[in-house]
Parts: C-alpha cells; sequence; structure tokens
C-alpha cells in the first residue's frame, strides 16, 4: 500500500481573540455579538481578503488566519488593531471589543482545509502573550520584516510556550497612541468572583508543569461546582503566565475581585503546595496556607483548598452539599499522573500528541480501571487519533461504549457526561447525546467546555440560533487555544 505523505506549507499564521469576552457577554449579550458582529464584516474579513489570507478557523471570540506572506500577515493585523480602535473608540471604555493578536511563520501540515503543527501552536500561545489591543511576533517573523516595513516592534526576550520544546523569542509591537489602546476595568458580577492562576512549579523539573497545571485546573473545576460563584475558565487565567502584570490589572482584565495562586513542588514521595487568596484590588491577602502530603493525600488536599476559598467567598456552605460537588477521581496517583500527562498531550494538534494521549490514558486505565474520567478522555482521545468523524464505524463504536463506561463508572462527574455526549455525535445518537450535554452543564454550569460542547451538539441537530447562544457565551473565556476539544470535530 503506497505511504499518503501528509502534505506541508510554509506560511504566516495569525491568532486572535477578544480580550474578556465573557464578561463583556455577561454584561450585556445582545451588544458585544452586534458589535464583534459589525466589525467582523465591515473591518477584519475585509482587510483579510485586501491582504490576501485566508480564514482557518472562526470561532466565537477569534480566528486563526494563514496568509503567504508575514508581510501581509503583520500589515494585517496592525490595521485590524487600529481599525477596531477607531471603530469603539464612541463605546464605553468597559464595553469595547479589544482584540490580542500573535503571528508566528513556519511548516504547517494541511488537512482537509484545516492548518496544525507547532507554526499553529506557537501563534496561538504568542496570542495569549500580547497585551489588550496588541500584537506579538516570533523572531523569525521579525526577521523578515526587517526593511520592509515602518512597523515598530520591541524585543521582549525569549519565552518559555506551554507544550513547545524550545523557547521563542517574542517581539511586540510598539503601537501609536491615542487609538483607544487602553482598556478600561470591567465591572464586577453581582456574585463572588474568582480566576485561579496558574500554580508555579518548583520541582525543578520543567517537564513536571503538567502537574502543577493539573492540580490548577482540578482546583478550577471544583469552584466552578458553585452557581454563587462566577470562576473564568482556566484558559483566561493560564494567559497571564509568564506576563509581568500587577495582580490588580488581572483582576481589572478579567473582570474578577479576587485572585488564587500557588505553587506546587514534588520531591520524591511527597509534594507541597502553597496557596493564597488575594483581593485584587487592593492585593489584600485574605487567606495562605501551605500543605506538606504524601502523595497518596493529593485529593485531600485539592479538596481542601477549594473548600477553604468556597467557605472564605460566599460564608457556610452545606456540608453534604459540598461533599457531593467534589470528587475523589482515583486512589492511584500513578493513575492520576498519567491522566493529567495525557490530558495534557490531548490539548495538541498532531496525530503523535493523540496517539501520546491514548497511551497515557491506557496506562492510567491500567493502574486504575474505575478511573472514570480516564475511560472519558481515552474515547475522546481515539476518535481524534482516527480523525473525528473520518473514524471507522468501529473505533466510533467502541468509544462509545468506552464513554458510556466513564459515566456509569461516575455520574456526578460532569466532564464524563460532556464527552459521552460528544462522542454520541460520532454515531449519531443525537438526542441521548443532548441529554448528557445537559446533565453536564446541569453539574459544572460554571464549566465553559461544557456550554461549547452543548452548542457544537444543538448546531449538528439543527438548532443554529440556540447553538450559537451557547457556543458565545462558552467561548466568552477561553482563548484559541482552549477550544481543542470541540474545534473541526462535528460528524460529517
Amino acid at each position: 500500500m503506497p505511504v499518503v505523505r501528509a502534505e506541508r506549507r510554509l506560511a504566516a499564521i495569525m491568532a486572535a481573540d477578544i480580550v474578556a469576552y465573557s464578561r463583556l457577554i455577561e454584561t450585556d449579550e445582545a451588544r458585544t455579538l452586534t458589535a464583534m458582529r459589525a466589525i467582523r464584516s465591515r473591518i477584519i474579513e475585509p482587510l483579510i481578503a485586501e491582504h490576501r489570507g485566508r480564514i482557518v478557523k472562526l470561532m466565537g471570540d477569534g480566528a486563526i488566519v494563514e496568509f503567504g506572506s508575514v508581510v501581509e500577515a503583520v500589515a494585517c493585523a496592525v490595521a485590524m488593531q487600529e481599525g477596531t480602535a477607531i471603530h469603539q473608540r464612541e463605546v464605553p471604555p468597559e464595553s469595547r471589543i479589544v482584540y490580542r493578536i500573535g503571528i508566528n511563520v513556519g511548516d504547517v501540515v494541511v488537512d482537509d482545509g484545516d492548518l496544525l503543527g507547532d507554526g499553529v501552536n506557537i501563534a496561538a500561545r504568542l496570542e495569549a502573550l500580547a497585551e489588550p489591543g496588541g500584537i506579538c511576533i516570533a523572531d523569525p517573523v521579525q526577521k523578515q520584516l526587517a526593511g520592509k516595513t515602518d512597523f515598530a516592534f520591541e524585543d521582549t526576550g525569549e519565552r518559555p510556550l506551554k507544550n513547545i520544546a524550545q523557547p521563542v523569542r517574542v517581539w511586540r509591537w510598539t503601537r501609536e497612541p491615542g487609538l483607544g489602546d487602553t482598556v478600561a476595568p470591567l465591572a464586577l458580577p453581582d456574585r463572588p468572583s474568582i480566576a485561579v492562576l496558574p500554580f508555579d512549579n518548583l520541582s525543578g523539573q520543567p517537564e513536571d508543569t503538567y502537574f502543577s497545571d493539573g492540580i490548577t485546573e482540578d482546583i478550577v473545576t471544583g469552584l466552578a461546582h458553585f452557581r454563587s460563584l462566577f470562576v473564568i475558565a482556566r484558559n483566561s487565567s493560564f494567559a497571564f503566565r509568564g506576563k509581568a502584570t500587577s495582580l490588580a490589572e488581572i483582576g481589572q482584565q478579567l473582570g474578577v475581585s479576587y485572585l488564587l495562586e500557588g505553587s506546587v513542588r514534588r520531591a520524591g514521595a511527597r509534594v507541597r503546595i502553597t496557596a493564597q487568596l488575594i483581593e485584587a484590588a487592593t492585593w489584600a491577602h485574605l487567606w495562605a496556607e501551605r500543605y506538606d502530603r504524601s502523595l497518596d493525600d493529593i485529593f485531600a488536599v485539592q479538596d481542601e483548598v477549594t473548600t477553604t476559598i468556597v467557605s472564605t467567598l460566599v460564608g457556610r456552605i452545606e456540608d453534604a452539599k459540598l461533599k457531593q460537588s467534589l470528587r475523589k477521581p482515583t486512589v492511584s496517583l500513578a493513575a492520576y499522573d498519567f491522566l493529567l500527562r495525557g490530558i495534557a498531550r490531548f490539548r495538541g494538534y498532531s496525530e503523535d500528541d493523540n496517539r501520546q494521549a491514548c497511551t497515557f490514558l491506557e496506562k492510567a486505565i491500567a493502574n486504575d480501571p474505575n478511573y472514570a474520567l480516564a475511560h472519558s478522555y481515552l474515547a475522546l482521545a481515539r476518535i481524534a487519533l482516527h480523525g473525528y468523524g473520518a473514524a471507522p464505524l468501529d473505533i466510533r463504536r467502541a468509544s462509545s461504549v468506552m464513554a458510556r463506561r466513564g459515566v456509569d463508572l461516575d455520574p456526578q462527574e460532569g466532564g464524563c457526561h460532556r464527552i459521552l455526549g460528544q462522542v454520541l455525535l460520532y454515531v449519531r445518537e443525537l438526542d441521548v447525546a443532548e441529554h448528557h450535554a445537559r446533565r453536564a452543564v446541569e453539574l459544572n454550569p460554571n464549566d465553559a467546555d461544557g456550554a461549547i460542547s452543548m452548542g457544537d451538539l444543538l448546531v449538528t441537530k439543527g438548532h443554529p440560533v440556540e447553538g450559537l447562544a451557547w457556543t458565545e457565551k462558552a467561548s466568552a473565556s477561553v482563548p484559541l487555544s482552549g477550544l481543542r476539544d470541540f474545534t473541526s470535530t462535528s460528524p460529517s
């Protein structure tokens, strides 16, 4: 059988998304959506066409765009930022649409019109580093611009990017003043609001970052169970990793009153977790704690941190309800470790990422056969490995059985219901899929991934208006890089 060679080409990739979209949507959904569509049709799409770009993905609050020329990509980005700022100049500062943009140039893999590979991943990471209204470009982009444009960029040095092996030298656009580049603080919601910043990895091994990120995500998930809290999705808060931004500025940009930050250090069979709850506006430390525990107690530590934060923010919570919401995912540290590695790999874009995700998730199940989330993520990763809707029917059916196993093992885990709902799309069990998607939202109403999945399902069922409403709300606090599970995965 002849070997099918992947189509590759060199391309300039732009990644863009709207700053604090979730807060804008919650404050005034109709106005935000109307303004966004006007900017897209009047400014962004004409500029992309003028600079001979191609929209690869258009998702809620952002886009991935391909250009054949670095000069065209940067010129388009600058024009987009300037045009959007002028368009929004008369809008109250707290309601303005403001974009972040990242640009990279590199080898990409072409897959049925989609673009995959590190070239795309790096562009998305650069977008997360950009300031509101700003542009960040990779060093190869800057070198190709030399002598060809008048745009000014300043060197910010080499920056580590998540899931990218080598640091990338990043250049930041020095924009002209007076174009509305200041983003006013967002109005705070009418309930306690919190963002969990990525916990620092102090283990001395950069490759252990997946573990500290996993701890952070579990705390976000625990907090998101409570309707009385407004919880920012992980990708919005993770966008501040490595940025020299004050806590007050982070609170303003995310529209939250409280921030949780901390660190994780693993040494042998022990782990030390530190956490502190901070009032963003005043930098006042409301609570801090250090946990020195055996790794066997890691889940108890997560629950204890979550419990303390919730009680600090919203007062007394019924003990029974709290215990029901918190979960003990596994009794095996090795299984938990493999799950985190698998999820980290699954969030990549390549076939190799999906293959390694399956390997790690299979190891998680081998260490704990009753680990519900491991079964669920393995079901989704196997479908991804075989091309989602293009996967053979036997793969799709086997994955649906495995995803059902995840729900059976832990009926109270919203993530398991969410993944089962998505997997069932590929075997066309749409009504059952909707049941589980709605159950996922009920169990975890603040989970943006669950709302995205709900929107994707409703669009597939032929309800685009309702589906769009779910997707727009969900993508509010999830940058482009956070939509990995739900991008280009709809069944054909």
